[in-house]
């Protein structure tokens, strides 16, 4: 039997706790939650009033550091899965040449379900009950991120 080791070097994470493993950790050993009231314009006419959203400031941050695929319209998930790929690099602290092709692979773990608030708005009636026949009329132009992505240990 072939007993290969295994090893993690990196972590990256892009979470409603922040964007650091070390401050993810840290608020969630000091019982830290990541939900709270969604501050998005959509959110008023949305079903939903609180979820574990990344934070604006977070947001920016991400906008920032990668500009010219958020200028592009990058889809967020992207944008959020190229920063936690940043910070998985950085915390391996890798170098150019120091590992052999074919000896390093990437895994990607996630269990996102991301709904766009603009279209959850749209599919709502003033009651704010979930209108189906909205939804059913509407389901080819939704935006492919308010569509429910399972992508858990999928390797990159």
């Amino acid at each position: 039997m072939n007993r290969r080791k295994v090893v993690i070097t990196g972590l990256g994470v892009t979470t409603c706790l922040g964007l650091s493993v070390t401050g993810n950790w840290r608020r969630l050993m000091n019982g830290e939650s990541g939900i709270r009231r969604l501050s998005h314009p959509s959110a008023e006419r949305s079903l939903i009033r609180a979820a574990g959203a990344l934070r604006d400031e977070d947001w920016r941050t991400i906008e920032e550091t990668f500009r010219d695929d958020a200028a592009a319209g990058e889809e967020r998930m992207t944008l959020l899965a190229l920063w936690a790929a940043q910070e998985a690099h950085r915390d391996a602290a890798f170098s150019e040449g120091t590992i052999e092709h074919g000896r390093a692979g990437v895994a990607l773990a996630s269990e996102i379900g991301v709904s766009r608030l603009e279209d959850v708005g749209r599919w709502v009636d003033p009651d704010r009950t979930f209108n189906l026949l909205h939804f059913s009329r509407e389901l080819s132009a939704v935006h492919p991120e308010s569509l429910m992505r399972h992508v858990s240990h999928r390797p990159a």
